[in-house]
């Protein structure tokens, strides 16, 4: 079952992947701060997901499910790029699989055309 707040939260990570760019420099020249959209999804998001197989007679069955909730904390404006930390903790039903914990960082850079592909 997809929940409202996961719907938020890959809105969270596609709004942080797609933005309007602009330079560095402007960016240090105007003493930018952190955009109200960025500061905005600071918080909490769960999400409900269930994963199906099919056995050996060709039923439909389910194979797993989880909970998981992503945080987004403290967001940094630097030279020219935004970010903010992550930490996604999932909970796996069943006992099969340990709950685990994936933190990183998410955000975009200033002065690329948008949807562009960087390196490095």
């Amino acid at each position: 079952m997809l929940s409202r707040p996961s719907i938020m939260s890959t809105t969270l990570i596609a709004l942080l992947i797609v933005c309007t760019f602009v330079t560095s420099s402007f960016c240090e020249e105007h003493n930018m701060e952190i955009p109200k959209e960025i500061q905005s999804l600071v918080g909490s998001y769960q999400g409900e997901w269930t994963a199906y197989g099919i056995n050996s007679i060709g039923q439909v069955i389910q194979a797993t499910s989880w909970v998981d909730t992503i945080t987004l904390s403290d967001p940094v404006i630097e030279s020219n790029r935004v970010y903010a930390y992550t930490e996604d903790k999932m909970y796996f039903t069943g006992g099969h699989v340990p709950p685990m914990t994936v933190s990183g960082i998410e955000g975009y850079f200033f002065g690329l055309p948008p949807f562009s592909l960087t390196t490095g």
